[in-house]
């Protein structure tokens, strides 16, 4: 449950860690959800790419191109390790047209940031 002024949103959360370009988006991922975060850690540029692939997926099951959805550059504290730069996140952002943050939760850095973006979305 997520609370955005005073507003209560129920929220699953389904971790598909893992996903490739070979993974097929299913039901599961897409009936009856509402909205998408979409996780990419700042330190590795696979998963930075895999972000579209998903995203192509999610759009091509339901049909629909305005789904909500956020984008998250995670171990934003691993800036000595960085492969994704924030405005290549922004961009694809943009391009998708989604919101986009980037976190740490090492430093508790806008962590549960992203549900509220999404309840926005």
């Amino acid at each position: 449950m997520v609370s955005y002024k005073g507003v209560d949103y129920d929220c699953q959360i389904i971790d598909t860690a893992g996903q490739d370009e070979y993974s097929p988006v299913n039901a599961q991922h897409a009936i009856g959800i509402h909205g998408y975060v979409l996780v990419y850690s700042i330190a590795s540029r696979s998963t930075f790419d895999m972000i579209q692939i998903v995203y192509d997926k999610i759009v091509d099951f339901c049909g629909v191109t305005d789904i909500p959805c956020v984008i998250v550059g995670s171990k934003s504290d691993l800036h000595q390790n960085r492969q994704v730069q924030s405005n290549e996140g922004q961009k694809l952002g943009q391009k998708m047209g989604a919101a986009w943050i980037e976190t740490s939760a090492k430093n508790n850095i806008n962590v549960g940031m992203f549900t509220a973006r999404i309840c926005i979305a």
